[in-house]
């Protein structure tokens, strides 16, 4: 059995046996990193890249109907993980922080997806496209930039629950 096979049967483990419907389980965001399987937009962001979501047949059969910056023709994983905890699906980081966007400032605490398409695990599988697309080395540092500026622009009491 390959290791993504095994992975996607583990998430499906954990989201069944996670959650009965006799109990409430609070989760209060949902912070994703990973690659085009559950990237959200971030790519869509980035002046060059290859790696864009933003062509007609990405999201026909997304609610919207519109590109959004999914790899995929509706919704992906972990749009189905924050559904099934019933939160709203975590924003691509690069739109909070994008000089475009007029409410850079706001902070989700819903979550948000770092995850980028295209970003390998070793800094060398992404070898040529380094210039159009994030290593997962450089997704993990957007961690640490998101959490202290969420915590400064929230305060220092909400921000300390974030965790």
């Amino acid at each position: 059995m390959s290791y993504g096979t095994r992975v996607l049967i583990f998430i499906f483990l954990v989201i069944r046996c996670g959650f009965s419907k006799g109990e409430q389980t609070v989760v209060p965001a949902v912070y994703v990193f990973g690659d085009s399987l559950v990237d959200v937009g971030n790519n869509n962001y980035l002046r060059i890249s290859v790696a864009r979501a933003d062509h007609p047949y990405y999201g026909i059969d997304f609610p919207t109907h519109k590109p959004n910056g999914r790899f995929s023709n509706g919704k992906n994983a972990a749009d189905f993980i924050s559904e099934k905890l019933g939160l709203a699906t975590s924003p691509p980081y690069l739109s909070l922080t994008a000089k475009s966007n007029a409410n850079k400032n706001n902070v989700s605490l819903d979550g948000v997806s770092f995850a980028s398409s295209g970003a390998g695990i070793f800094n060398g599988t992404d070898e040529r496209f380094v210039s159009s697309i994030f290593h997962f080395s450089t997704i993990i540092l957007f961690w640490p930039t998101f959490y202290f500026s969420t915590k400064m622009g929230i305060g220092k009491k909400i921000g300390l629950k974030m965790r």
